[in-house]
């Protein structure tokens, strides 16, 4: 067996062959319905049941012998299936299940909410890894799918207590039902830790802007940009500057005026949700029919969707094979985007045609450039082996990030500046540069936190900045 291949899958896809023969045999079978099952049928359903367990376990000596394993969340021997896809076989697995329970839910070899049961069971994984994926979820929304979760365990509970007469089939059913149930629980566990360190002072305001954040999705998801008021989304931005206006020096402190816990999530929330309101006015500006920037702009949007499906999919990767994909794209991106940046001329796109002319449509091209730079900053932040910020220094961190932002834009859009008016910048960088001690930004306790590296990184890019954009005014 090649180290690259796994499972056989790439000798002609034996196992995905079998299992969409077993697909279609059981389909054919089901079609026949209820009132014709017979013996034969039921011997039939009995032997493709054991062709399924058979590819099952073939399965998983190769994936046990294989020097690169792939991972299937929920392998259980006593019925040999999976209940979490992990590869197209699996999935395949996954997909014909409810066949079998199906069937035997209906002639009565199992018990008849078996099948209902599982379907819900295979809901509530579907949507707990929507939720996951997505990041936006609230401590109310896993609340209730604890709840549900509790519930499902007490059903599971009485069908295993209905199995008067254990059966070798019973047993793979109730087996199969445990490892889902167990899957669900395992991912609610992950989405708990991911917010569990919020504080209690913060979780209301981190509520809100998940609810905030759905709303904003759902202006976004309607067709056209003037399906929605600016009303509708202005409110919702003044009642972000509230939430933002809460911060002191950039973090949200308690009423002792210590730094609470759940900094980094919370703000990610907001910044998310500002992007999605500039996103949403941007729209409005719309770059269409015969705008000679209508190619600019169709290039952005797919820059913008490639960058977001790296986002995506670099959160949950498949594989190491993927980092090698994932440098790559981005590379490509990148060169893409310092192609259309240069397109630019004294900060504005210009009609390829005619030079004189600034066609409609800068705030929403603008906007998406802007939002793709900060994806490519966000994939490389996430992608580089810089230790986290302490919550104790994310006030510091915000301030020099906010800096840094201000004085990229500053340079980018060759924004023509006096002296005077550097002067507040320059006040701020020195500020922030005069609370370190001996070259480090230290804690409340006179502790130096996690994060100095990443502190001094952003540091260093402001003076740079700084710099070019005093460069430029002394040669004017």
């Amino acid at each position: 067996m090649d180290d690259g291949k796994v499972e056989g899958e790439g000798a002609g896809g034996e196992y995905e062959k079998r299992i969409r023969i077993v697909v279609d045999r059981m389909t054919a079978l089901q079609q026949k319905g209820r009132e014709e099952a017979s013996v034969d049928c039921a011997k039939d359903v009995a032997g493709l049941w054991t062709e399924v367990v058979d590819i099952v376990g073939s399965l998983q000596r190769e994936r046990a012998e294989s020097t690169t394993p792939v991972e299937a969340d929920g392998w259980n021997s006593a019925s040999g299936l999976v209940p979490s896809a992990t590869t197209t076989t699996d999935q395949l697995l996954e997909d014909v299940v409810p066949y079998f329970l199906r069937y035997w839910s209906q002639t009565g070899a199992v018990h008849e909410d078996t099948f209902q049961t599982y379907v819900q069971l295979t809901r509530a994984h579907h949507t707990l890894n929507h939720l996951r994926d997505t990041q936006i979820f609230a401590f109310e929304d896993l609340d209730k799918h604890r709840r549900d979760l509790r519930d499902f365990d007490s059903q599971l509970q009485r069908l295993a207590e209905a199995s008067t007469t254990p059966s070798t089939i019973s047993q793979h059913t109730n087996a199969l039902l445990q490892a889902k149930s167990q899957t669900c629980w395992r991912t609610y566990q992950q989405l708990y830790s991911d917010i569990d360190s919020i504080s209690i002072e913060l979780r209301p305001v981190y509520s809100r802007l998940v609810e905030i954040k759905r709303e904003l999705e759902a202006l976004m998801s309607r067709k056209h940009a003037h399906s929605f008021s600016l009303v509708e989304v202005q409110v919702l931005q003044d009642e972000l500057r509230e939430i933002d206006a809460a911060r002191i020096d950039g973090a949200y402190v308690s009423k002792k005026g210590e730094i609470v816990q759940g900094q980094a999530r919370v703000i990610s929330h907001l910044e998310e949700c500002y992007d999605d309101v500039h996103e949403l006015l941007a729209a409005r500006d719309a770059v269409s029919g015969e705008n000679p920037l209508r190619a600019v702009y169709e290039r952005l949007v797919s820059l913008k969707r490639k960058l977001e499906e790296l986002n995506l999919s670099r959160r949950w990767p498949n594989g190491a094979s993927n980092i090698i994909d994932f440098e790559g794209i981005l590379h490509s991106i990148q060169m893409e985007l310092g192609e259309i940046d240069n397109l630019r001329v004294d900060g504005k796109f210009l009609d390829p045609n005619d030079s004189s002319e600034v066609p409609a449509g800068q705030a929403v091209l603008h906007q998406l450039l802007h939002k793709c730079y900060r994806l490519v900053y966000k994939l490389q932040s996430d992608a580089d082996s810089e230790p986290l910020v302490a919550d104790e220094l994310m006030g510091v961190y915000r301030q020099l990030d906010t800096l840094r932002r201000c004085l990229v834009e500053l340079v980018r859009w060759k924004v023509q500046l006096s002296e005077r008016e550097l002067i507040p910048y320059q006040l701020k960088l020195a500020g922030i540069d005069n609370m370190r001690v001996d070259g480090k930004f230290l804690g409340s306790h006179g502790n130096v936190p996690e994060g100095q590296g990443v502190l001094h990184v952003l540091l260093n890019e402001c003076f740079e900045r700084m710099a070019e954009i005093k460069s430029h005014i002394e040669s004017e």
